[in-house]
């Protein structure tokens, strides 16, 4: 596989070989972001910078009451018995392959308290305040590296899906209710298809 080349974002350069669906950049800023599933964190390999890989993402978990993730568990390797968990803000690059850290003691035990799992919420039905359900709630898009979830990914159904495809929510301008029977969308704005 050939190397890809950096990328000039105003004198900083980026690679592209990220697990890209769509780069955003703000103009007169020197940021870039990247939209990325949850799926494709989950069972990346957590490596150091020493070379040394400290687990693998078991589920992601964010905060109670917004939209950010917040961090990541990862599921154990060696002596550690419990899922590890670390914070967004405390992991160097996200790649195609791994999650990378510059060190080891950013790992913390368990669940910090006000986390949600997204093992609790993948399949749950998803509805808006009309009373409309939407469908099973799939995977989620992340806008890397701020944490922010953007668009719900919902299925209809085997069919419906294999016909016209999953349906991207966009969550812009909505707060969502994630409960513990179903992932409800307070409607502000209407709803668009991402």
């Amino acid at each position: 596989m050939e190397t890809p080349s950096p990328v000039d974002f105003g004198g900083e350069e980026i690679s592209v070989c990220f697990l890209v669906l769509q780069v955003i950049i703000w103009p007169g800023r020197r940021r870039c972001a990247i939209l990325v599933k949850g799926r494709e964190l989950m069972g990346l390999p957590v490596i150091n910078l020493a070379g040394e890989e400290l687990g693998r993402v078991q589920d992601l978990a964010w905060e109670e009451g917004n939209l950010y993730l917040r961090g990541i568990l990862i599921s154990p390797v060696g002596l550690f018995t419990g899922p590890r968990f670390l914070e967004l803000t405390e992991i160097q690059t996200c790649g195609p392959d791994a999650l990378t850290i510059n060190k080891n003691q950013a790992l913390s035990n368990g669940l910090p308290e006000g986390s949600l799992r997204w093992a609790d919420f993948r399949g749950k039905r998803v509805l808006d305040t009309t009373g409309k359900e939407l469908g099973i709630l799939e995977d989620v898009e992340i806008e890397w590296p701020s944490g922010r979830v953007v668009k719900l990914e919902v299925s209809k159904g085997l069919v419906e899906d294999l016909l016209n495809g999953r349906q991207l929510v966009d969550i812009e301008g909505n707060s969502v209710t994630w409960g513990p029977d179903v992932v409800l969308i307070n409607v502000r704005e209407k709803i668009k298809p991402g």
